[in-house]
């Protein structure tokens, strides 16, 4: 599995707006259980809009836990456009403060979700398992140029 940083990221950003697409980047790791109730739900509804949407997986898993992050990865189809988040801290912030507005901290899971010219439209904190209201802000960032609305991190 890859590693990526900042730099990475803003690569991916700029190449899925260049192909219209709207881009969802799910932070996550296995130690946390929201992100893994959240993983497959997500994976199949944002996956439904392939067409329009792209999905990239980043997981904050450490060292340590990489070889569970790439087990899981692979245990569930979901090996493509899935990066490791580079394991220093202080690169780990730069994307923090480098992609998003209010999230803070590396605290997971949080989506941030780019419109299809490469903005920031919203910043997504699920507070339980529910996938509805992820879905319902992609299909809003979808429809239009409104800016999505942001939910405050927990």
């Amino acid at each position: 599995m890859p590693r990526t940083d900042l730099e990475g990221l803003k690569k991916v950003i700029a190449e899925t707006a260049a192909q219209r697409k709207v881009l969802v980047l799910d932070f996550w790791a296995t130690w946390c259980p929201p992100c893994v109730a959240l993983f497959d739900p997500l994976h199949r509804e944002l996956g439904a809009m392939s067409d329009r949407v792209r999905l990239v997986s980043v997981t904050l898993d450490a060292d340590e836990t990489e070889p569970a992050a790439f087990r899981y990865l692979r245990e569930h189809g979901a090996m493509k456009d899935a990066f490791l988040l580079v394991p220093d801290t202080n690169k780990r912030l730069a994307v923090v403060r480098g992609l998003a507005n209010t999230w803070s901290d590396l605290v997971v899971p949080t989506l941030l979700v780019y419109d299809t010219e490469g903005k920031l439209a919203a910043e997504i904190f699920p507070q339980d398992e529910r996938v509805e209201p992820i879905v319902e802000k992609v299909k809003a960032v979808l429809a239009g140029p409104a800016t999505a609305p942001t939910e405050k991190p927990r």
